[in-house]
């Protein structure tokens, strides 16, 4: 449903350094869980997704750096997994390759927002990854309560939320030749990457977890046109020579490649609504709505039962500072025309992120 008349603004959002430390390593505040092993397979997307997931986790009080979700049960819920919530009862998700090649972050955000939830590693062990004989339905432990996006170019906005405890999931373009072994001022040896070639496409998704903006460019191989790196925590254990002994490299600011970077929000299932009413069971992202300056679509929802509605959600794919008004309409004349029963609240604001807004 395509309303005629819904005017969405397209503001300039800016931000300043402020007060923003010139470094950062979230380690240091017991905010980030070990580095883990993808092994052979293509998951680095799962990895990347819960390492920022955890890292919510702690960050709002639910867990310590002990805990430990399962990337592989991420992998079931985009791989022929059958939902049991009655909205999208028999919706099946199957994505061709997902093993052998992964996916894309915006994938990965799209199925953890969908409240299907995550259960720990102990209870789906990555070594079900070489059977994929998963389980039809497990009570699940926490779930996504929303993200934050900025470009991969917004020094400024991620180390914003860097800062507020977030770790965020990128995408950087593979490329072992310009990986860089350097000894720092301590004598400790340490591993960096850059690349200037602007026409490489990401392919390897990793965990933002601190920036240094004094970072030496002099370390880099591909040397960068100023000081800055960010440290990320990637997939690969402890014993890759692409990483250090704690299973982090750093990656210049100006490195060609980077995607757009995001971060989770996650809570106990407990303190998660009830009962979410969706039709995001495929998860598809070919449903973007862009007539000009604004734009608008609908759900048309049966209620289960006398139900008090808590909030909503959506999903802003590029642009923070985007103007939104979401409205709810009861006792509906005709299915068809979402607009055509009783107003019963509207509300507005503007998007403070891209990525799923909840309000």
């Amino acid at each position: 449903y395509y309303p005629k008349e819904i005017f969405l603004a397209s503001p300039e959002v800016s931000d300043t350094e402020g007060d923003l430390p010139s470094s950062l390593d979230l380690r240091d505040l017991g905010l980030v869980t070990p580095a883990r092993d993808q092994g052979k397979y293509g998951t680095c997307w799962a990895f990347s997704t819960i390492a920022s997931i955890e890292t919510s986790l702690i960050r709002n009080g639910y867990a310590d750096t002990s805990v430990d979700l399962s990337e592989a049960w991420l992998y079931n819920t985009l791989d022929s997994f059958k939902h049991d919530d009655p909205n999208i009862s028999g919706d099946i998700v199957s994505i061709d390759g997902l093993l052998e090649y992964g996916c894309t972050e915006q994938v990965a955000l799209l199925a953890v927002t969908t409240g299907m939830g995550l259960v720990d590693e102990s209870v789906v062990p990555y070594s079900t990854m070489d059977t994929l004989q998963f389980p039809d339905h497990l009570d699940t432990r926490y779930a996504v309560t929303g993200s934050k996006t900025v470009s991969g170019g917004d020094i400024v906005g991620i180390k914003a939320l860097l800062n507020q405890g977030y770790a965020l999931t990128v995408n950087y373009f593979v490329d072992r030749a310009h990986y860089n072994v350097y000894i720092d001022d301590d004598g400790k040896t340490g591993i960096c990457f850059s690349i200037s070639d602007r026409t490489v496409n990401p392919n390897h998704l990793v965990t933002v977890i601190g920036y240094d903006d004094s970072f030496p460019a002099s370390r880099f191989s591909d040397t960068p046109p100023a000081d800055g790196a960010w440290l990320l925590k990637n997939s690969w254990g402890t014993e890759s020579p692409y990483v250090d002994e704690s299973g982090c490299f750093w990656i210049s600011y100006w490195s060609a490649g980077l995607s757009p970077m995001t971060a989770f929000d996650a809570a106990p299932v407990d303190a998660v609504e009830d009962n979410i009413y969706q039709y995001d069971g495929g998860i598809s992202l070919g449903q973007n709505v862009a007539l000009g300056n604004y734009g608008a679509m609908a759900n048309v929802f049966t209620a289960s039962g006398n139900e008090f509605l808590e909030s909503a959600s959506f999903y802003v794919p590029e642009n923070a500072g985007v103007d939104y008004t979401v409205s709810v309409y009861m006792n509906l004349k005709d299915p068809s025309d979402p607009t055509s029963g009783d107003l019963v609240s509207s509300i507005h604001g503007a998007s403070q992120f891209a990525g799923m807004t909840k309000v």
